[in-house]
């Protein structure tokens, strides 16, 4: 009896280490099966997550090569000089989600056959943009940021227009990506770029104000 105590014990805690993502490793750290008289040891696998659940930002909207001609960089003729940017944003959204809430089956054919065809065709409109997202919005942010802040470097620009869009747009995660065309001319480089991503999550911010939504976009609302 007292065997299949233990028995049962061991096998308990089996469990317990599976479920809770423990992994044997040898010393080595290699993952190898161990061979006979080398120490091994029992190293916890914390979650490994990248941004938000998929479950809950399934989509993304995307802004693609806005051209923007602004003061950007550290040398004195670069304090004079505008130069060319090209900035590209992605946002990461949950359409079914944001959509739902104004429009009923949005994703059928034969329910948007009827919408397009119904007198009352500009609610149906306003009431689909309600669900979006204002790509305008963000391509303001992202020229008014560049052609104001006359940053030093694009390393600094990108993290501004995240932080920006976050703010203003009422956004969950953002990446945005510059390009500097003329930065790396005489070394034979198409461009110098970076790539900034942010979650809500990195800062801390007041309630947002509500985004404008769709019968104000399309100017019904006034």
């Amino acid at each position: 009896r007292q065997w299949r105590v233990a028995k049962q014990s061991s096998l308990m805690l089996c469990a317990r280490r599976l479920i809770s993502g423990i992994a044997l490793q040898t010393k080595g750290g290699n993952g190898s099966i161990p061979y006979a008289g080398q120490k091994t040891r029992w190293l916890s696998v914390r979650p490994h997550h990248i941004g938000y659940p998929a479950t809950k930002y399934t989509d993304q909207v995307l802004m693609k090569e806005q051209r923007v001609k602004c003061i950007i960089g550290c040398n004195p003729n670069e304090r004079e000089t505008m130069q060319d940017l090209i900035i590209s944003i992605r946002i990461w959204v949950n359409l079914r989600e944001t959509m739902s809430k104004y429009v009923k089956n949005c994703d059928v054919l034969h329910e948007q056959k009827l919408r397009a065809k119904s007198p009352e065709w500009a609610s149906h409109a306003a009431a689909e943009l309600a669900g979006s997202h204002d790509y305008s919005a963000v391509a303001k942010i992202s020229r008014q940021v560049a052609e104001e802040g006359k940053f030093f470097t694009i390393e600094a620009l990108g993290q501004c227009i995240a932080k920006t869009i976050i703010s203003e747009c009422d956004v969950g995660r953002v990446q945005v990506i510059i390009d500097k065309p003329g930065a790396l001319v005489k070394k034979g480089a198409a461009a110098a770029g970076v790539v900034v991503t942010r979650d809500r999550r990195d800062y801390f911010f007041p309630a947002a104000a509500a985004p404008a939504r769709g019968a104000d976009r399309l100017g019904l609302g006034r």
